[in-house]
């Protein structure tokens, strides 16, 4: 027959007890809590798998990032010549980058002084050496084309799933739920998981509003 000092018995059944009071608190409601010391308000967060929610799988839109870099760029290149007096034509877009002809060809060389001025150095967490966002590239006839480039490129992508990965934690911590799960996934998209939350469409509809301001 086993036997159990007096003390291992009673050390057991404080620990049953304590377990209990603590567990408690899991099966009474958010009204009922703040009737309890703060330190038994806690509950236990439990996952999709138990309790359900929202599971979401969000994507950057990249083809319209990258759009929105060209555009931009093409507007810099006009302002660039426009600044310096130099005559061009043919400036337009040609898929990620930007073609434009100098007319004169004794402003060739301060053209292109002018447009590589342009170019942009990333650097940052991203990326453990610094890169260049575009290139410049001198043809014949005074022909310059600038182009995005895919180092630029993939740390636009990455900085835009940073801010919308805050934006989103934001919105969702306005719905008062209990931690929610934000995280990338991959490149370009980011998970987004919300045990117990059964409004669903509203999730969706808090999520899609517009958030971008641009000049």
């Amino acid at each position: 027959m086993l036997y159990f000092s007096r003390w291992k018995i009673i050390l057991i059944l404080a620990v049953c007890v304590v377990g209990i009071v603590f567990a408690v608190p899991n099966f009474l409601t958010r009204s009922q809590l703040t009737s309890l010391p703060a330190i038994l308000q806690g509950q236990m967060v439990l996952g999709l798998d138990l309790q359900g929610g929202a599971h979401l799988l969000l994507e950057v839109d990249t083809k319209s990032l990258i759009k929105d870099r060209v555009d931009v760029l093409r507007d810099d290149v006009r302002k660039a010549m426009r600044d310096e007096k130099i005559g061009v034509t043919g400036l337009g877009i040609q898929g990620n980058s930007v073609q434009v002809r100098v007319l004169d060809a004794t402003q060739i060389d301060k053209a292109e002084t002018k447009l590589k001025s342009l170019i942009q150095n990333l650097s940052g967490s991203l990326l453990s050496t610094p890169v260049n966002d575009i290139t410049v590239d001198r043809g014949d006839n005074g022909i310059f084309k600038l182009a995005l480039t895919d180092a630029g490129i993939t740390y636009r992508t990455q900085r835009a799933v940073e801010q919308s990965i805050e934006v989103i934690r934001r919105r969702i911590d306005q719905l008062g739920t209990t931690e929610p799960s934000i995280a990338r996934q991959g490149d370009n998209q980011i998970l987004v998981q919300v045990p117990g939350l059964q409004d669903i469409e509203g999730l969706k509809k808090i999520l899609a509003q517009t958030a971008r301001l641009t000049f």
